[in-house]
């Protein structure tokens, strides 16, 4: 788990318990979009509902409802779209609420051949299980098999992944990985193959460890690209620990075919030290490694961040993680941020600003930024020149805000406000202690743009904002050639109503899906058609609305639909063609290939 999904994890435990009160917890998460060929941020909410079950919402529809243990027994579903979509586990509830007897798991609500096992009387996994890797999605379908007793990995288990092994390493009797080891990263995906292979001692990694890639495409041997050591030391508590030392060469998060960028420094006592280089790798041997950044790290191992990580210091250059061809270049100071910092694309400078070069009295508030800048907006790409233009207050966006596309050669919008409300702090009293929040809200006319914009997808969303709410007429236009108002609807205190047309996720010009009905209080009812280029190609009903309360159940689909395939493109028309009853897919369905007209599979679902 890295750092992003432990913090989402931790707001997660705070909202569960209360100890921040909020009606829905929202955050973003990266979902690859393959249409576009890159990764895309998705707003994701989450609700407790009622019925104490947790709904993952996104764009006013609820994707997923799931038992709350689940997700402390499979945390990655708050950080992973497919399995928030598309993951369910079918099996009994014993009277204490215990998970018993055999349970499957079922992926797109089909079962997923022998995957799930065992639950003894007292909730405890047992016997032969076949599991999930945490980052399963369907470009990453590896599978783990081996033995529990107790809930505890015991014995030999093993990574499978197209049908071949390609990894595992054992485990003792007390659930602890021994011996030699082939690990996967922990974001291994067809166009991220990284292992890393080395020994453990009780869970702990000793000695050396190498870091291998096979590419997907091309020649699939795998290489040596990385790697380094690793001592056990005994803590001042007397708890043992496995640390860095010396020499590594180590890897991003975003290493994948596209973006092969290494980190070259050393470590001492699982601290960083001294120069640390960022190198874009080269796959071909017939071209050399590129130095494309870095800096300096304090000598001083014994000094670290509020975050327990080794500080910056002196003159950086660092990369977006998203794409290595930007880069952030500026000055560190007792690890954070200060003075002028640049952004460059291909060495080109396209943006920047300063960061407050005081010393903060609070250690915990890190950089500051201040004043003038003009930033990357989150989709910024090769092919999506997307920047934001505006003021900094304490660290904190106010004023005006202008967004800029190609290269700011054409301007959105004039009248973007973020409210700096200092009149309106909320104070609330948590367990001993008050915390204050600072409300930042939208206002007025905004034009803003849609997750995925890029050169294909100019699509944006114009309406009015009053105190952070939608309200009135929104229109969603698209820019090709001429901005044009293809779709669109209305809002009462942020929630839809009325006729609308929809775009799908992901529209472009390949892929022009829009989808037409009506909304009552924020839910879909009554029928809905799917269009392709202004065609109707399939559709069907949702449930009339009983409850208008809150509370009531999200848009519900019933009887027959005629649904597009998540794959579906211009030169792959698939349609999915069944019955729905209470949300749920039952029955026989048949997937089709509109373009031939004819039906080239079928699904049971139980229902």
């Amino acid at each position: 788990m890295d750092s992003q999904q432990e913090q989402i994890l931790q707001d997660f435990q705070d909202y569960i318990s209360k100890k921040v009160q909020l009606n829905v917890l929202q955050y973003e998460i990266s979902s690859w979009n393959f249409r576009m060929a890159r990764w895309v941020k998705k707003k994701i909410q989450i609700k407790l509902s009622e019925k104490n079950e947790i709904e993952f919402i996104m764009s006013e529809s609820i994707l997923q409802k799931t038992d709350i243990s689940d997700i402390f027994e499979m945390p990655q579903l708050l950080t992973n779209m497919e399995q928030i979509k598309y993951l369910k586990w079918l099996g009994k509830y014993g009277d204490d609420r215990r998970k018993i007897g055999q349970w499957r798991a079922t992926w797109q609500r089909e079962i997923l051949l022998n995957v799930g096992g065992f639950y003894d009387v007292d909730g405890q996994k047992q016997g032969l299980w076949k599991e999930l890797i945490q980052n399963f999605w369907s470009e990453a379908q590896v599978f783990q098999i081996g033995e529990y007793w107790q809930s505890k990995k015991i014995g030999i288990w093993r990574y499978i992944y197209k049908d071949n092994i390609i990894g595992g390493g054992r485990y003792n009797e007390k659930g602890l990985k021994n011996g030699k080891w082939i690990d996967l990263s922990h974001r291994f995906w067809n166009q991220n193959q990284l292992m890393y292979v080395g020994e453990y001692i009780n869970d702990l990694k000793v000695g050396q460890w190498e870091i291998w890639y096979k590419k997907y495409q091309g020649n699939k041997k795998l290489i040596q690209i990385g790697g380094g050591s690793y001592i056990i030391i005994k803590g001042v508590n007397g708890i043992a620990s496995s640390q860095k030392i010396g020499i590594w060469v180590e890897f991003g998060n975003s290493f994948f075919n596209q973006n092969p960028v290494t980190y070259y420094g050393q470590y001492r006592y699982g601290r960083k030290v001294g120069q640390w280089d960022i190198w874009l790798k080269s796959l071909n041997i017939y071209c050399r490694d590129e130095k494309i950044g870095g800096g300096q790290y304090c000598e001083n191992s014994e000094y670290y961040d509020c975050n327990m990580e080794s500080i910056k210091i002196g003159r950086w250059i660092e990369l977006n993680e998203e794409n290595c061809l930007f880069t952030y270049n500026g000055e560190y100071k007792n690890g954070r941020k200060v003075g002028k910092w640049d952004i460059y694309y291909r060495n080109n400078r396209i943006g920047g600003g300063q960061y407050d070069e005081e010393e903060q009295i609070d250690s915990k508030k890190g950089s500051v930024k201040f004043g003038r800048w003009i930033e990357l907006s989150d989709a910024f790409s090769n092919d999506s020149f997307l920047t934001q233009n505006g003021e900094y207050k304490n660290g904190r966006k106010v004023g005006k805000w202008d967004i800029f596309y190609c290269n700011n050669r054409m301007q959105l919008s004039n009248d973007n406000i973020f409210l700096f409300l200092k009149q309106n702090w909320i104070i609330k009293v948590v367990v001993d202690h008050i915390m204050i929040l600072r409300i930042m809200c939208k206002i007025g006319k905004w034009i803003e743009l849609s997750d995925g914009f890029y050169n294909l997808s100019q699509v944006t969303y114009v309406g009015e904002y009053i105190e952070g709410k939608k309200v009135g007429r929104w229109d969603i236009c698209w820019n090709w050639g001429v901005d044009q108002k293809i779709a669109g609807g209305s809002y009462d205190d942020s929630r839809k109503i009325g006729q609308w047309i929809e775009l799908c996720d992901g529209f472009s010009r390949d892929y022009q899906v829009t989808y037409t009905g009506s909304y009552e209080k924020g839910r879909k009812v009554g029928r809905w058609d799917t269009l392709y280029s202004n065609q109707l190609f399939g559709g069907g009903s949702y449930d009339e609305i009983q409850d208008c309360s809150d509370n009531a159940e999200n848009s519900i689909k019933t009887g027959d639909w005629i649904e597009l395939s998540d794959r579906f493109y211009w030169d792959n028309q698939i349609a999915l063609n069944g019955t729905y009853k209470n949300g749920r897919k039952i029955g026989l369905w048949y997937m089709i290939d509109l373009d031939g007209d004819k039906i080239i599979d079928e699904i049971k679902y139980d229902g």
